[in-house]
C-alpha cells in the first residue's frame, strides 16, 4: 500500500509538471547598407507566439532577454546592449501571424544609443560620442527547438504504465 501511494503521488507530481513550450531563443544578425554584419544580438521569450494575429513580448514579462553586440571603430571592443543599460521605454518584441516583425528597443550605453526601429526590422545605431552610426537591417532564426508542450503528457503516461507493471508483477510474486 506504502509503495502504490508513492507511486502516486510521483504521478500527480509528474503531471503537473510544466507542460508549457520551452523558452524561445533568437538569434539575430544586424547587417549595414553596405550588406556588411556590423552586429549580432538575440532574445528569448518565454511564451508561445501566435501563428494568426500579433503577438507581443515586453521585457519584465514574455520577453526574458536581449541583448546586441555592434562593432564600432574597434572591433576588439564592440558596444554591448542589454536589458541592463539604460532604456527610455520598456524594450518589446512583436511578431505578427508567427513572424517576427519588430524590435523596440531604444537605449544607452556610455554616451552610446542603439535604436532598434520596428519598421521591417530596421535597425539605427548612433554613437553619440563622435557624432556616427550606421543603419540596416535586422534578420532573425529560432536557435533552440521548443519542448512540445505533449511531451510532459506523454512522459507521466509512461512512468504511470511503468509503475502500474511494476506493482502487478509484485502483487503476482507475493501471492
Amino acid at each position: 500500500m506504502r509503495i502504490k501511494s508513492a507511486g502516486l503521488a510521483l504521478v500527480a507530481l509528474l503531471s503537473l509538471a510544466s507542460s508549457a513550450a520551452s523558452a524561445l531563443t533568437y538569434d539575430l544578425t544586424l547587417t549595414n547598407l553596405s550588406g556588411q554584419t556590423v552586429g549580432t544580438g538575440m532574445f528569448a521569450i518565454s511564451a508561445p507566439v501566435s501563428s494568426t494575429g500579433q503577438s507581443v513580448f515586453v521585457a519584465g514579462s514574455t520577453l526574458t532577454d536581449l541583448s546586441f553586440s555592434l562593432i564600432g571603430s574597434n572591433p576588439n571592443s564592440p558596444y554591448n546592449f542589454s536589458l541592463n543599460n539604460d532604456e527610455f521605454f520598456n524594450p518589446s518584441v512583436t511578431f505578427n501571424n508567427g513572424a517576427l516583425t519588430g524590435i523596440a528597443y531604444l537605449g544607452s550605453l556610455n554616451g552610446f544609443q542603439l535604436d532598434l526601429g520596428t519598421f521591417n526590422l530596421n535597425y539605427e545605431f548612433l554613437n553619440l560620442a563622435n557624432f556616427s552610426g550606421s543603419a540596416g537591417t535586422i534578420s532573425d532564426h529560432v536557435s533552440t527547438t521548443p519542448l512540445p508542450s505533449g511531451l510532459p503528457l506523454f512522459l507521466t503516461g509512461l512512468v504511470a504504465l511503468a509503475l502500474l507493471g511494476w506493482i502487478k508483477k509484485r502483487g503476482m510474486q507475493v501471492a
